[in-house]
C-alpha cells in the first residue's frame, strides 16, 4: 500500500490545528455580543452555530484525509 502524499498530511493537519484553535478561541472568549456590532442579519445563536458546525466538518475532514477516507 502506497503512503499518502507529504501534502495531504500537512493539509489534514493544518484543518485539524486551526479546527482546535477555533474552538478554543470562541469557548474561551471573553468579548460579549453588547461590545461588537451588529454585523449581520442572523441572529447571534445562528450565526455561533454555523460557526461551530463549520469547524467540526473541518475537523473532521482533517480525519478523514489522515485515515484515508
Amino acid at each position: 500500500m502506497k503512503d499518502r502524499p507529504l501534502s495531504v498530511t500537512i493539509i489534514a493537519w493544518l484543518l485539524i490545528l486551526t479546527s482546535v484553535v477555533g474552538i478554543a478561541r470562541e469557548l474561551l472568549s471573553t468579548t460579549t455580543a453588547d461590545v461588537l456590532p451588529q454585523r449581520s442579519a442572523l441572529s447571534e445563536e445562528l450565526d455561533a452555530a454555523i460557526g461551530y458546525i463549520t469547524l467540526a466538518v473541518s475537523f473532521v475532514s482533517g480525519i478523514a484525509l489522515l485515515k484515508g477516507l
